[in-house]
């Protein structure tokens, strides 16, 4: 679902609905899983290297290429600029990828790029809790990212959930009102499941729920073994006064 830029793809509401705290029965077994959204990492607020790398660049860059340039001098400079951004800035996020990992595996849970997650469409919703951003940032911007240096966080087990976005389709079983070239209230439906889907996964206990109509990588596949999208197209209907 959360078609919009990523910007938190996080929860927004912290009221609850009873008829969304009833918890579908799974024997699927909590997990640890936490996010971060890469695209903070190069604001001037980011990881301190990576926005100077950044800011080295756009200053090597700035020339003037005098008037009238020719189509092969334009060319020219767009290959410079590739080749020289991959020199400036590539290493800098290669090393920060190694910091992560080695983050992640001091933690004992899995860490997602939710940016990623995102611009691959496979998050539906996500607790806001469970984004680590700000934490990482601050063990990346440390002078010696050794061992001694990662914090250990504490990120309590949570269901971890798939709804496949196609069912909701369905014009027999899915959600009511919900076909985008049938029904002149698909937006506004839409806009009432995005809001929906966030209190949904927040009072069902859920850190994040995936779209499972997409191509899930097996790490995700294995941890997102609940799924609860019947659960919720049901309950969606009855609070929209539409499962009749």
């Amino acid at each position: 679902m959360r078609r919009l830029l990523f910007l938190v793809i996080l929860i927004q509401f912290s009221f609850s609905v009873a008829s969304l705290g009833q918890q579908p029965n799974s024997p699927c077994v909590k997990q640890k899983i936490a996010f971060y959204n890469k695209a903070a990492f190069d604001d001037e607020k980011g990881v301190r290297r990576l926005y100077e790398a950044h800011e080295a660049f756009d200053k090597e860059m700035i020339s003037d290429p005098g008037p009238n340039p020719t189509a092969a001098q334009i060319e020219n400079r767009k290959d410079f600029y590739q080749s020289r951004r991959h020199e400036v800035i590539d290493p800098v996020l290669q090393n920060i990828d190694r910091s992560i990992e080695i983050f992640e595996a001091a933690q004992g849970f899995r860490l997602f790029d939710g940016v990623d997650l995102e611009e691959k469409g496979l998050l539906l919703a996500i607790d806001k809790k469970f984004d680590l951003t700000q934490q990482l940032i601050k063990y990346l911007n440390q002078p010696t990212r050794n061992q001694e240096a990662i914090p250990q966080l504490n990120v309590e087990p949570s269901r971890i959930g798939k709804m496949n976005f196609n069912r909701f389709l369905d014009p027999q079983r899915g959600i009511k009102n919900f076909d985008p070239l049938k029904s002149p209230d698909f937006l506004e439906t839409y806009k009432r499941l995005d809001s929906y889907l966030d209190r949904y996964a927040l009072n069902n206990g859920f850190s994040v729920i995936f779209d499972s109509s997409k191509s899930l990588d097996p790490d995700i596949e294995k941890l997102a073994c609940e799924d609860a999208t019947d659960d919720f197209i049901v309950e969606f209907n009855e609070l929209s006064g539409t499962n009749n």
